[in-house]
């Protein structure tokens, strides 16, 4: 494995990113890799939230367009608009946040379709998916910082908590390796949901 600078806690820069030399124990580290899920079946439902922005766009179009015309023959603006385009500017800014909070990862943009009708197959996709969240993947000793990386890599963000249990680290040795790859700049803070 390549060196990651400080890549365990406590230890002297330039170590290796596993400390596994065995080829039984690199095999076990691959196979955890393949086995690690991160994705979050019940959060993942709830990815059609993101589209309330465009929902929310287009209510605001159409709301301007009757204000306008409301104001072009009455000559003032009708007090629903007040209510309406605070409304819709807070929606606005939250959709971008909303996903985070209702999912404990979100899935990389690349796997998300981009366009209309595929994207809505995809969401009633993943309603039809099952909710049980598989058996974390046994890592070797060793490999603490490149489960934490290959993990984090699969997805656009995750929360920490999920991605310590999700390659079966207890919570406070999982927290000090997260907070450690942070420092190091191998894991950014964006990847990771608060």
């Amino acid at each position: 494995m390549p060196p990651l600078p400080g890549a365990a806690p406590g230890v002297q820069p330039f170590v290796p990113l596993t400390s596994i030399s065995t080829p039984e124990a690199a095999r076990a580290a691959l196979t955890a890799e393949a086995n690690t899920s991160v994705m979050d079946p019940v959060g993942m439902r709830r990815l059609w939230v993101r589209e309330l922005d465009l929902l929310v766009v287009a209510a605001l179009v159409v709301g301007g367009v009757v204000a306008g015309v409301q104001f072009n023959t009455n000559g003032h603006t009708p007090g629903w608009w007040l209510i309406l385009f605070p409304l819709a500017i807070l929606v606005h800014l939250s959709a971008g946040y909303l996903p985070s909070a209702l999912s404990r990862s979100l899935p990389a943009p690349e796997l998300i379709p981009r366009f209309g009708p595929a994207r809505l197959r995809w969401y009633r996709q993943l309603r039809h998916q099952s909710s049980v969240v598989p058996a974390p993947a046994q890592w070797p000793p060793g490999a603490e910082a490149y489960a934490l990386l290959s993990a984090a890599a699969t997805v656009q963000s995750i929360a920490p908590s999920w991605l310590c249990e999700r390659v079966a680290l207890p919570p406070d040795v999982g927290a000090q390796w997260v907070a450690e790859l942070r420092w190091e700049g191998a894991v950014h803070r964006p990847r990771l949901a608060v």
